[in-house]
């Protein structure tokens, strides 16, 4: 008999020279977050490079060998047999070579199931949750999906392990030298890092320094240190047991269009991203729209002149560099494997249950009392324009004067019919939202849940603007699918253009 209470997780996931080692990091770091929840976890795997296999045991996780071909009836088979001997109540895969059948093999188990995609490449998804942990990722990647199918879209759910979320991420501000880390994976099959490292090579500037992670699987290690190794500034490694190190170190960076970006965006970390994989151009775009990156495209034109240039170029930049790590701070904050916990949690422990669903109504003028005690709560009143408590007559005055206006929609948002905080839009060419949530309701993910519904089913294009040091509401506009236009160190603006209206 299977055990209660979500003891036990198994992840299928591979990692070789061909797959790379991408997928099985991210997956440490749902491994990372189940064992903290009090969970057991199991990687289940068809190929994976020794090196990996020890990382995964060091975790404390054990492994189980799924000796057949990858994608396979039998590889399904054997999956939901190691499911079910570890007494697992959940099974999550990642991968691109897991078909629409084998999917439907999982879902059709009792096992609650989660499949982690990056760029919607199936016809039909069918298992308990689908997560996409990328920026810009949207429903629209996913227009068949089951009924009972959960996506779990954007950065709010990015996978980052503990090395990440755990770092001190010191003020570098006051060096002289300028630091750029160069990354491309464990591989670089197509020696993309001897380009880089020439361009690097014609960059004249004696204060630059150069750290090369060239990976444990690059067959070309030795000939990439030999063609640097006269320029001092150059320093080539290997095998990195914690790329937070180097993350701290470095004040900008050269790297592909993988998982790599969540963990730099953590810290706050400029880059020129090149696209390396067909599944990267998404990812790439989106760093690039939200003025994180420059994407500088795939390998076919890249030549060691323009990537001199383009770096040259926006290493001198001082406003982007500025600008990137303000908005690159406030895309990922860490927390995203413990918030595919706790949905995975949530989803067993409320069978048969109604889980609680935030709605909103209009607001009225009965509500002035509570409106005027959220608008005059201090950390409110810190994130606005306007600082100052207001008085009651002040509020009331301004409130009438709100609901009169036919341009202007303002709504509580409720829980079990508990208010929890308001959104409002106000005008309509271009409209401009605002909301808050209750002081005791924060950190809920309520703000989330009610600037969706409220721009669901808008044909308006939106603005709206939030402190940059106020990294909740940043979050919240961005997982709404917002886009930032502009960001300087007090104030950060957006806009929301619907798809219909998109010219």
């Amino acid at each position: 008999m299977r055990k209660t209470g979500l003891l036990n997780l198994v992840i299928r996931v591979d990692a070789s020279a061909t797959i790379g080692a991408g997928h099985v990091m991210r997956c440490l770091a749902l491994g990372q977050a189940w064992q903290n929840a009090g969970g057991d976890v199991t990687f289940a795997y068809a190929k994976i490079l020794e090196s990996i296999a020890d990382r995964v045991r060091r975790e404390g996780f054990e492994l189980a060998n799924i000796d057949c071909e990858i994608g396979s009836e039998i590889d399904a088979k054997q999956l939901l047999r190691v499911t079910h001997d570890r007494q697992a109540d959940a099974l999550v895969i990642d991968g691109y070579r897991f078909s629409v059948n084998y999917h439907q093999m999982l879902q059709e188990s009792s096992f609650t199931t989660l499949a982690i995609d990056d760029h919607g490449h199936l016809p039909e998804y069918r298992m308990d949750f689908v997560l996409n942990q990328n920026l810009g990722a949207s429903s629209d990647l996913y227009p068949n999906v089951a009924p009972h199918t959960e996506l779990l879209l954007g950065t709010e759910f990015t996978l980052l392990r503990q090395e990440f979320t755990n770092a001190s991420h010191p003020d570098k501000a006051n060096s002289d030298e300028f630091r750029i880390l160069v990354t491309l994976g464990g591989a670089d099959p197509d020696n993309i890092l001897d380009i880089v490292a020439e361009a690097l090579t014609k960059l004249a500037d004696s204060n630059l320094r150069f750290r090369l992670i060239s990976g444990t699987l690059n067959d070309n290690h030795d000939n990439l240190v030999a063609s640097v190794q006269a320029d001092s500034r150059f320093e080539v490694v290997r095998h990195v047991d914690g790329m937070s190190d180097a993350y701290e170190w470095a004040d900008f960076a050269v790297c592909a269009g993988g998982s790599t970006n969540w963990e730099m965006c953590c810290f706050g970390i400029p880059r020129v991203v090149i696209v390396l994989a067909e599944n990267q151009e998404l990812i790439a775009e989106a760093l690039q729209d939200q003025g994180i990156a420059l994407n500088v495209g795939d390998t076919k034109g890249l030549s060691v002149d323009s990537l001199c240039d383009i770096i040259e170029s926006t290493i001198s930049n001082t406003d982007f560099l500025e600008s990137s790590a303000r908005i690159a701070r406030a895309t990922v904050d860490g927390r995203g494997a413990q918030r595919v916990v706790q949905r995975i949690r949530e989803s067993k422990s409320s069978v048969n249950k109604s889980a609680p669903q935030l709605g909103l109504r209009p607001a009225t003028y009965e509500d002035w009392r509570i409106l005027l005690e959220w608008r005059n709560d201090p950390e409110t009143r810190s994130a606005s324009r306007q600082s100052k408590s207001v008085t009651e007559t002040d509020h009331c005055q301004w409130l009438k004067t709100i609901l009169a206006c036919d341009a202007n929609q303002m709504m509580i948002a409720e829980v079990n019919g508990q208010p929890v905080g308001t959104v409002r839009l106000d005008g309509t060419d271009p409209s401009v939202i605002s909301w808050t949530v209750a002081p005791n309701c924060r950190g809920k993910g309520y703000g989330k849940q009610m600037v969706k519904l409220m721009i669901r089913n808008t044909d308006r294009r939106i603005n709206a603007v939030a402190r940059t040091s106020n990294l909740g509401s940043c979050r919240i506009a961005i997982a709404a699918g917002f886009r930032i236009t502009k960001s300087d160190q007090e104030w950060t603006e957006f806009t929301y253009v619907p798809e219909r209206t998109n010219d």
